[in-house]
């Protein structure tokens, strides 16, 4: 029986050398995968694509480019439509500012799950997850086909994907599945404008996370 293929999208706002980075990454710890990338761009940000076309004959690329009305680095949005384009049986969430240790998917697809499970962040060491990994089953029966929720800019998905599943007993974070979070809170990367932007939001997504718990996390909300 063949492995399942595992699509794991990258939204990324103007930084080629954080996305070399997570690719990298990708390729050096998933040898034994079969694996679809699927970066998510800004249709300005040519220096990114031109990278992709280098690196095209060393993995599946399957690459999404923004809109050119899309201005705001909006990650929710990226993740969206990453996974529409997606076609694994797996979908990770990647971001352009870390790198996956090594062993990382061997422990997801290992991992006994109904569906969802956390990535671990040392540094961050944090009952949440930043980074998981559905089944597309999962995603599609329980979470309506979304994997961007959109009614948060970026914060608040992870605390509302984390506390639902976890009420319905079939999260947990898997402590073999690291990675390193280049994040300007843990003094591994300067602010750059996509910090900024989530620095707005994170108040922002805090307040719309408290409402949402208050009133059970409905699916009619008003979308950001």
């Amino acid at each position: 029986m063949s492995s399942p293929l595992v699509s794991i999208i990258i939204p990324s706002r103007g930084r080629p050398a954080g996305l070399l980075r997570v690719i990298v990454s990708v390729l050096a710890t998933t040898r034994n995968h079969r694996v679809e990338i699927v970066p998510v761009l800004d249709a300005p940000d040519a220096e990114s694509r031109d990278l992709l076309n280098s690196l095209s004959r060393f993995a599946i690329f399957n690459v999404v480019v923004m809109p050119e009305t899309y201005v705001d680095g909006h990650p929710q949005q990226k993740f969206q439509r990453g996974y529409e384009a997606s076609t694994g049986d797996w979908i990770v969430t990647g971001t352009d500012d870390i790198v996956f240790h090594a062993g990382w998917l061997d422990a997801i697809l290992a991992h006994p799950n109904q569906g969802i499970v956390g990535l671990y962040d040392p540094h961050h060491k944090m009952s949440t997850a930043t980074l998981f990994a559905f089944t597309r089953a999962h995603l599609e029966t329980t979470a309506g086909g979304r994997l961007g929720l959109p009614w948060y800019h970026v914060w608040g998905s992870d605390k509302e994907r984390t506390e639902k599943a976890r009420r319905a007993g079939i999260f947990t974070i898997c402590k073999e599945a690291g990675f390193d979070h280049y994040h300007s809170c843990l003094g591994t990367a300067k602010v750059d404008e996509r910090t900024s932007f989530a620095s707005q939001w994170w108040k922002e997504d805090q307040v719309t996370y408290k409402a949402r718990e208050a009133a059970g996390f409905p699916d009619d909300w008003p979308e950001v």
